[in-house]
């Protein structure tokens, strides 16, 4: 009880620390030597999390994409430039015997770096501006076709609509549409998501899936060429 009574008056003299104020301030010291302090402000961000921050932007920017492209596109260029003369020489092909064998190298080299660059910088689709059919219970209906006036696909033994499994995302805060998927580096969800490639920059999803696999289907025959 003296004890108490003691540090209560020494508490209240003019000048003295508040008791949390001092606490806060030992916090203080803990971490500038190196101590871990009592708990981490919220909304701190560390330098590790700050460069990943801006690595990951730098992957998603078009500076980096078109790096990439002019790296890519340097291997089929350098083929029908440099190696295509000297395999002219070596099997006899000369003068208007030449123009077939660059023409079909020059095709295959605009088709692999056109839907090289498309499959790039074409947005592969996102869900946020798309709505289920049910959105009180985030259901899609189930339709067979790709008209217009196709209609509804029906349960069996019933009229009712058959329905994909709701999905909610707890990323974005919204219902995802089938076959759609949450992309942690594009931070977004992404129609028909395949994968994020971190050779194209891009997600490869809905509106760009097709130049992805066109672009392999090139390069392969690029190199059997």
């Amino acid at each position: 009880a003296m004890r108490q009574r003691g540090q209560a008056c020494e508490a209240s003299r003019p000048g003295a620390p508040h008791p949390q104020q001092a606490a806060d301030d030992e916090d203080t010291k803990k971490s500038s030597v190196g101590g871990p302090p009592s708990s981490r402000p919220s909304g701190h961000v560390g330098r590790g999390e700050k460069l990943g921050e801006v690595c990951r932007r730098f992957l998603l920017s078009p500076h980096f994409k078109g790096l990439i492209l002019c790296v890519v596109g340097v291997v089929p260029i350098f083929g029908m430039m440099m190696f295509l003369p000297q395999a002219f020489e070596k099997f006899g092909v000369v003068g208007l015997r030449q123009v077939p064998y660059y023409l079909v190298a020059a095709w295959l080299t605009i088709q692999f770096l056109y839907n090289f660059a498309s499959a790039q910088f074409t947005d592969p689709g996102g869900c946020l501006h798309v709505k289920p059919t049910f959105e009180a219970t985030g259901q899609f209906e189930m339709v067979f076709g790709n008209d217009p006036g196709t209609p509804a696909a029906t349960q069996v033994g019933s009229s009712d609509p058959l329905v994909y499994a709701p999905n909610w995302c707890d990323h974005c805060k919204h219902w995802k549409p089938p076959r759609s998927h949450h992309c942690s580096f594009c931070r977004r969800c992404v129609l028909r998501m395949d994968h994020h490639c971190p050779f194209t920059g891009n997600c490869i999803g809905f509106r760009n899936h097709g130049h992805f696999i066109l672009m392999y289907a090139f390069a392969f025959l690029g190199l059997l060429y």
